[in-house]
């Protein structure tokens, strides 16, 4: 009995001895993963807090982005946008921008027959506000301070349906690659001998336009432009404008286009003219070729084709021009026509912007501004052009002119531009005293630009 207790003890004293730390093993443990869940908890909410002042941050950084420059006075915000001022109301859907544009030409002229006369030209002083209204309508208002205040767009848009626009005022025409790229971006000084003889110049009509991913069309229908004296029925003229884009990758733009115009003169006149400088605008009344006033016309159909190619620092371009004018009164009908190719080339690296939505060039970036320590963009061009305007019983004579230009852009903005013509003139006869049978004249002219 003995023997059996003292085992019985000892047994217990060991299974005691065994279980205790066992007990006490897994009660640290359970405390000890208590503690873990506890010390997770704390990081999930520190992380958490963390997240929030990330969000809160970035949001508060956004927010500067978007309003760098941008002061609050009342409900308006002033910005400045692309070098000019920005107004719009809090929620930014009405807007009003102020902007302008400035070229200042010196011309000099080597002349054949007649004294062209040399001298320097305020040839745009452009002033003029642009913006929108509730989101869906827009507006703009230009006028020319250098030609007694000649106005350039007054016209409302309406922009409330997704990718088409609806345009109604004093505008330009759907006609011509040179027409729609604009002045501001064009290689040299004055657009081709066929944009100035073809081209009817702003006025006064509704403009439907819409686009796709690689297309475009605007079509509309147009009196005259400026004001009518009332005495009789205004021209009139029916025009449209199409483009496609075949090709438009990082490296390479390829447009096609066509322009159909049918037009109908002024009732009381039944005449249209027709004439160009010698690409050079310092020319006082001085044309190089000039229908005169063509009588007997009961309308005209014309038909503009274009080209162009933008690759890496190179870009190609022409376009043609026909016109048919039809007649009465057993006057016989005249047909002309002309045409340009152009070559343009960046040794900096640069090429002009292209738009699918407008279907034309736009402005050139340098890769280095002055600013940035660098030339700025340079360009080198070249352009052909030639127009005829002799048909029929109608001697408005004929002329080519080769132009070089040379273009220097410290910044986008500003430009420096150096051209030099020379104009060949073949005329037999003259149909007005503004042009001088076969007068060939080299022109040198410079340009000094700026916009805002």
């Amino acid at each position: 009995m003995s023997r059996l207790f003292k085992t019985f003890v000892c047994s217990t004293a060991l299974l005691t001895c065994l279980t205790v730390p066992a007990a006490a093993d897994e009660a640290a443990l359970r405390q000890e993963v208590e503690d873990l869940r506890a010390r997770l908890t704390k990081l999930e909410a520190m992380l958490k807090k963390v997240d929030t002042k990330v969000e809160t941050a970035q949001n508060t950084a956004n927010s500067a982005k978007a309003s760098a420059g941008t002061t609050k006075v009342g409900d308006v915000n002033i910005a400045w946008s692309n070098g000019h001022p920005k107004f719009s109301n809090a929620d930014g859907s009405s807007t009003l921008e102020i902007h302008g544009r400035m070229q200042l030409d010196a011309q000099f002229f080597d002349d054949d027959m007649r004294d062209y006369p040399d001298g320097t030209d305020l040839r745009r002083l452009w002033v003029g506000v642009k913006g929108k209204v509730a989101n869906d309508f827009g507006y703009a208002f230009v006028t020319d301070l250098s030609a007694s205040s000649t106005i350039q767009d007054a016209f409302i848009s309406y922009d409330g349906i997704k990718n088409t626009s609806f345009k109604l005022g004093n505008q330009t025409t759907p006609y011509m690659l040179e027409q729609q790229t604009g002045n501001l971006h064009q290689a040299f000084l004055e657009r081709s001998l066929v944009h100035d003889a073809f081209y009817s110049g702003r006025l006064i009509g509704l403009t439907g336009h819409t686009w796709g991913d690689n297309w475009s069309f605007k079509g509309g229908v147009y009196g005259a432009g400026g004001t009518s004296d009332g005495t009789d029925d205004e021209q009139y003229s029916v025009g449209a404008g199409a483009t496609f884009v075949p090709v438009k990758n990082e490296t390479t733009t390829v447009h096609l286009g066509i322009a159909p115009r049918y037009a109908v003169p002024e009732a009381s006149s039944d005449s249209f003219t027709y004439d160009a400088k010698p690409e050079a605008s310092h020319t006082s009344t001085f044309r190089a070729v000039d229908t005169g006033a063509i009588s007997s016309v009961d309308d005209t159909f014309s038909t503009s084709l274009e080209g162009l190619v933008l690759y890496k620092n190179v870009s190609l371009q022409a376009e043609y021009t026909d016109v048919s004018v039809d007649r009465f009164a057993g006057s016989p009908d005249a047909d002309f026509d002309g045409y340009y190719v152009q070559a343009s080339w960046f040794p900096t690296g640069e090429n002009r912007s292209y738009s699918v939505r407008n279907g034309a060039m736009g402005r050139v970036v340098p890769n280095r501004d002055l600013s940035s320590d660098g030339w700025g963009a340079w360009e080198l061009a070249v352009r052909y052009s030639a127009v005829d305007l002799t048909d029929a019983n109608i001697n408005g004579g004929e002329a080519d002119t080769l132009t070089f230009s040379v273009g220097w852009y410290p910044y986008s903005n500003l430009r420096l531009l150096a051209n030099y013509v020379m104009a060949d003139v073949d005329n037999t006869a003259t149909q007005t005293s503004d042009t001088v049978a076969n007068d060939d004249v080299d022109i040198f002219g410079i340009r000094a630009q700026v916009d805002f």
